[in-house]
């Protein structure tokens, strides 16, 4: 097997990779490393560690670490709800040693309060629960830089909010074939909830405007709910949309309204800030 140089040999401590991958960033890593860690993806077993490596190995670079994301996630039985909750919490927990972005932690905890119902003044951000996943949570993050280490923490909350809607759209369809519409109704209106937290985000760090259109997982919301607003009765009759449309008198027709209602105003923010941030995170 090819060795890197001294300085920069990690052996197979995930803890030191992370910092070498932290210091160098994952576009600068030495070419002899490298190819020494597409040695070690292949022989490793750890399922924590092929994710990581999958994602420093990556074209993209893993900006946002989805797949060992979700592994974390799933190792903690948290919910990606729980989760967007915790990766905020952390961005708390990142930027408190200094005064520079009093803006950015204030934003980020009146989130953690909204998430968690607690009073503003009462806040205690949560931490990442103790057990085999814990290590793997602050390595989903490969930014070290205070204003990128918040951006790609947003967007990885952003997300799972996505995976929550996609999820409670669909849930929301079956409820409506099935003929449970009270259930339909407080599915829809839980994924109103999250599209204004997905507002909230964007208050903690303005948002690219290519975040989104590079996130698969709106896409699956959008799929899945179908058309809103005006266009309706376009839906096809597999979706969210189609599903209510079939019956014109659906008392579930004003819930999709204020599910528009807050997708737009989302949408808004999210072109205000694309007016004022050049840069864009892709979605790993």
């Amino acid at each position: 097997m090819l060795h890197a140089e001294p300085e920069t040999d990690t052996g197979t401590d995930p803890a030191e990779l992370h910092a070498l991958v932290r210091q160098h960033g994952t576009g600068t890593l030495p070419a002899e490393l490298l190819t020494r860690l597409h040695e070690e993806r292949t022989a490793t077993r750890d399922p924590f560690l092929i994710d990581y490596l999958d994602g420093v190995l990556s074209a993209s670079g893993a900006q946002l670490g989805m797949l060992l994301l979700e592994r974390v996630r799933t190792a903690a039985a948290l919910s990606a709800e729980e989760m967007a909750t915790l990766l905020v919490a952390d961005v708390v927990a990142h930027e408190r040693t200094g005064d520079e972005h009093r803006r950015r932690v204030r934003h980020a905890l009146r989130f953690v309060a909204v998430a968690t119902g607690t009073p503003l003044a009462d806040i205690d951000p949560p931490a990442f629960p103790d057990g085999p996943a814990e290590p793997w949570f602050e390595r989903t993050v490969t930014a070290a830089d205070g204003d990128e280490f918040a951006l790609v923490r947003v967007l990885q909350a952003r997300e799972m909010l996505f995976t929550v809607l996609a999820d409670d759209v669909r849930a929301a369809t079956l409820a409506v074939r099935d003929g449970r519409p009270d259930e339909a109704a407080e599915l829809i209106a839980h994924a109103t909830t999250m599209f204004d937290r997905a507002t909230m985000l964007s208050r903690v760090v303005a948002i690219p405007l290519a975040g989104d259109v590079r996130s698969e997982r709106y896409e699956r919301f959008a799929a899945a709910c179908g058309p809103l607003g005006t266009r309706l009765g376009e839906a096809r009759p597999d979706t969210l949309a189609g599903s209510v449309a079939a019956d014109p008198e659906s008392e579930l027709v004003p819930a999709l309204d204020l599910l528009d209602e807050a997708r737009r105003r989302w949408a808004g923010r999210l072109a205000a800030d694309a007016a004022r941030v050049p840069a864009a995170v892709a979605a790993a």
